[in-house]
Order: structure tokens, then C-alpha cells, then sequence
């Protein structure tokens, strides 16, 4: 498993978090929920954006619909985030506004290597069917929070766990779609009864 690192741009003052390991790492402005807090002038949701393991790096998704987020290329150009993105050693992104707090993703192969679980030959490691299976439920994982149904659920599932999902537009839309349910119910069932 690597280890995560996230390296502040230098001229906010080039502050190094981590190292994290997950399965998450939250970023934005509250203390209690995200492990790199940012002050909210900078335009950052208390949960602004979560990063969960992926293949080959970290994946980078939104915790709420419209956190400004944005992917710095190679060229310097920000490019606004729209999915979730697996991002890899040396990657930059900025929260807030395109040129907001920028971080560069730094990893760094985890040294915990129990003697128990794997057998050394000539150096080299040979996997155990314990890593083997653990490396196909972390691709599975993977592939199931970034793509298809299962990432809906994972998204709605961030949304309550960053107190997103209970912003007053969401519980309206709810309460009017309860009603309507309720109603149409309601008008059916006296149909019926006038009809017996």
C-alpha cells in the first residue's frame, strides 16, 4: 500500500501533510471530519473533496455536488474537475477557485512488509495468496467507487457523512417528493373505495 503525502504550494507556505494511509483522506474546512483543514475564506465546503486508493495512486472525487476543484496540467492550465480522477505521483490540483490552495501528490511505498506473509526469494518477494487476493479486492474497491452504480451509493454515502447531503435544498426536494407520494396514495385509495 502507498502512503500519501500532500505538499501545500510553496508560496502557501509549502506545508507537508501526511503521511496518510486511509481509506480516505478528507480535505476542507471542518477539523472534526477532514485530516487537512483549510480556513473557509478560501472557498473550501466543511468536506470539500475526499481521496480514496486507487490502482496506481489516489482518487480524487468531490465530496459535494460543485466543489470547485481543479487538476493543474502539465502546461499549467487548470482544468475543472468533473469526475472523480485517479491521480499519481507529482499530480497537482488547487480547491476553492483555479488558482486557490494548490497540493502536489507525493506516495511513498509503505516499508510494512510482515515476514509472515511473504517468503523472500533471491530479494525478491513472491506474493502470498493473501496479498494476491488482497491486491484484487483493492482493484475491485477501486473500480467499484469510480464507476457505475456502486459509485452513486459511495457519493451519497460521502454527501451524509459530510453533512451534504442535509443542506435544506435537499430535504425540500424530499419533503415535496414525499408529499406527492403521499397525495397520489391518498387520491387512489379514495377512487377505490368510491368505486365499491
Amino acid at each position: 500500500m502507498s502512503s500519501l503525502f500532500l505538499n501545500l504550494a510553496p508560496q502557501l507556505g509549502g506545508t507537508r501533510f501526511g503521511p496518510f494511509e486511509g481509506p480516505y483522506v478528507g480535505i476542507g474546512s471542518d477539523p472534526e471530519q477532514c485530516q487537512v483543514v483549510l480556513p473557509a475564506e478560501y472557498g473550501v465546503y466543511p468536506v470539500h473533496i475526499w481521496l480514496t486508493p486507487g490502482n496506481a495512486g489516489w482518487v480524487i472525487q468531490m465530496a459535494v455536488q460543485g466543489a470547485s476543484t481543479f487538476l493543474t496540467t502539465s502546461n499549467y492550465e487548470s482544468l475543472p474537475l468533473q469526475d472523480a480522477v485517479e491521480l499519481h505521483d507529482g499530480d497537482s490540483f488547487a480547491v476553492g477557485a483555479p488558482h486557490g490552495p494548490a497540493f502536489t501528490i507525493e506516495t511513498a511505498t509503505s516499508k510494512k512488509k510482515s515476514a509472515a506473509n511473504r517468503i523472500r526469494l533471491g530479494g525478491r518477494q513472491r506474493p502470498t495468496a493473501n496479498g494476491i487476493g488482497n491486491e484484487v479486492m483493492r482493484q475491485i474497491s477501486t473500480k467499484a467507487m469510480t464507476n457505475g452504480t456502486f459509485a452513486q451509493f459511495s457519493h451519497l454515502f460521502f454527501r451524509a457523512r459530510s453533512g451534504a447531503l442535509f443542506q435544506p435544498r435537499y430535504i425540500v426536494a424530499a419533503l415535496i417528493g414525499l408529499g406527492g407520494t403521499v397525495c397520489a396514495g391518498c387520491a387512489g385509495f379514495g377512487t377505490w373505495l368510491l368505486n365499491q
